[in-house]
């Protein structure tokens, strides 16, 4: 049911991101309100219990797919350029906080290896 869902939402993003640029509302704009207007906000015609699978399963799709697509956007020369910091300061907390924890390089417990 959730890829169901998504496969629809994707189909109908796609349809109307051609006027999303010509148009001076953004998409996500446009799905926040479509959102409110379907939900128990004002029609109450879409109801998901926030707990439930389904929205579980939608939420780490779409997480994926947002993750996929920003990727994508990643220019190489930016990454380049960024990267080296950013694993220079990564680098040595991560080292702290496994040795703190006492895991190993596989990220086990040391305790199993006695």
């Amino acid at each position: 049911m959730a890829l169901l869902v998504l496969g629809a939402l994707l189909m109908l993003g796609a349809l109307v991101s051609g006027l999303e640029r010509r148009g001076f509302v953004s998409l996500t704009s446009l799905f926040v309100l479509i959102g409110f207007v379907l939900g128990p906000g004002v029609t109450g015609a879409l109801r998901f219990d926030a707990r439930s699978s389904f929205v579980s399963e939608l939420a780490t799709v779409a997480l994926v797919v947002i993750l996929f697509r920003d990727g994508l956007e990643v220019e190489g020369e930016m990454l380049q350029a960024h990267l080296a910091p950013a694993a220079a300061q990564a680098g040595p907390g991560d080292a702290a906080d496994r040795g703190a924890r006492g895991a190993d390089r596989e990220g086990g417990d040391r305790s199993e290896l006695d």
